[in-house]
């Protein structure tokens, strides 16, 4: 049987999870910003390249649920979608501010590992509210054949958004090494 856009969102969900706890790994396994952390750069790169990895799966994402599935929910379900969006609005914002080093957060010191934490709440609540609310809905409101439809969209959308954030972090990745 071909799959469906509402198992395959719940299967992107879990590799977004698993990028995310990844991240989270990362930083807690890597030491404070510290003597050995800032005189190496080893501690700092490594979390610049983990999180690359773990934004460019939850862009594409994100960005594939707004022009696939979404706008098919909208007019049913215009007030959840709409806080939806918020929502990635949000993540979106959280991601290209821990994309940024600044003087004050650099990838694997504190300020920066708490921010990854805020990351990892606000998706761990899109996630849940999206499998909860929008979701089961989306399976009353939505035909087989559509859902099929919508899925083949999806992953053709993700693929293109998986590359687009490829490429992405590649370039932001050519800047800081």
């Amino acid at each position: 049987m071909p799959r469906n856009i509402l198992d395959l969102i719940i299967e992107d969900h879990r590799r977004v999870m698993d990028a995310l706890r990844r991240l989270l790994d990362q930083g807690v396994t890597a030491p404070p910003e510290s003597v050995i952390a800032v005189q190496t750069g080893a501690t700092s790169a490594v979390a610049e390249q983990t999180f690359a990895g773990a934004a460019a799966e939850i862009l594409a994402h994100l960005q594939s649920e707004e022009s696939t599935l979404y706008p098919r929910l909208k007019p049913e379900m215009r007030d959840r979608i709409r806080d939806a969006e918020r929502e990635h609005g949000g993540i979106k914002a959280l991601l290209q501010q821990l994309g940024r080093p600044t003087e004050g957060m650099r990838a694997g010191d504190e300020r920066w590992l708490e921010k990854i934490g805020e990351l990892n709440r606000l998706v761990r609540y899109h996630i849940d509210e999206e499998e909860r609310s929008i979701l089961p809905r989306a399976r009353n409101l939505i035909g087989t054949e559509t859902l099929q439809e919508i899925a083949r969209d999806f992953e053709e959308a993700r693929q293109i958004n998986r590359h687009a954030a490829g490429a992405s972090a590649a370039a932001a990745e050519s800047r800081i090494g």
